[in-house]
């Protein structure tokens, strides 16, 4: 009797302890956080940093490199893809992750909507179930960084320019031409409300880099990040659409920026990551 009520006794206390952390992390994990993942040493963590706080929180590490992270549309998953082709699938409310081995070459993350998490390699574009694993041939178009809005609205980036398209169409639309004399652009996301476009252009000849914004109601475009020398990477949209975070680096600073773009103020939230992949939690 003794033993049995031993075993009660811890059994009861394991699930009153899974509750407290899955309460914690509830609260952690309101519309206010940024989940920052750096990738300077092996092995990399991802690091929880709450915007209202500035308080920090290592969840988990992984001992490959990282290629891409992305949020889920709850808020409290993030799918993190590595150079070892496996995709892992962080719950941040009981701790758990799912390790998924991806058969396609130079496996990268695009966006997640509804259970199906958008992977980019040089074989195509594929759709993975993040419930079963499943993978599903979209394109076999070589694309380099792509997101969709709410209005599933795709937009995409090849050699050839940045491209906006329907979901349900065969051919999008041009924004910007990629050419010898104008910019590289890359990694675009769109706001939480799909008004607006952030992507990142990069003109290699003039050494000039900068996160800018298109609206897509009136189409118009203006550079937000400040600098024109510095490197910049990562944006990535507050759940409200008020604020965008990026990577910020120069010769003596690697820092990551949280951007109000009502109005135009810049806060550094995180110094000395190197390489860090973001994503803000909806």
């Amino acid at each position: 009797m003794v033993v049995l009520y031993r075993l009660v006794t811890v059994f009861i206390l394991a699930q009153l302890c899974a509750i407290a952390i899955a309460t914690t992390m509830a609260q952690l994990l309101p519309h206010n956080g940024v989940l920052v993942q750096v990738t300077a040493t092996l092995p990399q963590q991802v690091i929880y940093h709450d915007m209202n706080s500035g308080h920090e929180v290592t969840v988990y590490t992984l001992p490959s490199d990282v290629t891409r992270v992305v949020a889920a549309p709850q808020g409290y998953r993030v799918a993190i893809a590595d150079i070892d082709q496996q995709i892992t699938v962080y719950n941040f409310l009981n701790g758990h992750a799912r390790v998924f081995d991806s058969p396609y070459r130079q496996t990268l993350l695009a966006d997640w909507h509804a259970d199906q998490l958008t992977i980019i390699s040089v074989e195509g574009t594929f759709t993975m179930n993040v419930n079963t694993g499943a993978f599903t041939p979209l394109t076999d178009e070589t694309i380099r960084y792509l997101d969709t809005s709410v209005e599933q609205t795709l937009a995409y980036t090849t050699r050839y320019g940045l491209f906006l398209r329907q979901s349900d169409d065969e051919r999008g639309w041009m924004l910007r031409r990629m050419s010898m004399n104008t910019p590289v652009y890359s990694e675009p996301v769109f706001s939480p409300d799909g008004n607006q476009l952030a992507f990142v252009a990069d003109n290699y000849e003039q050494a000039r880099r900068g996160i800018f914004v298109y609206n897509m109601e009136n189409q118009s475009m203006k550079k937000v990040s400040q600098g024109a020398f510095s490197v910049v990477n990562h944006p990535a949209w507050s759940p409200d659409g008020t604020y965008i975070v990026y990577q910020h680096i120069t010769r003596q600073h690697s820092q990551i920026y949280s951007l109000n773009l009502h109005t135009g103020q810049q806060t550094v939230i995180a110094e000395g990551a190197p390489s860090a992949l973001l994503a803000w939690m909806r």
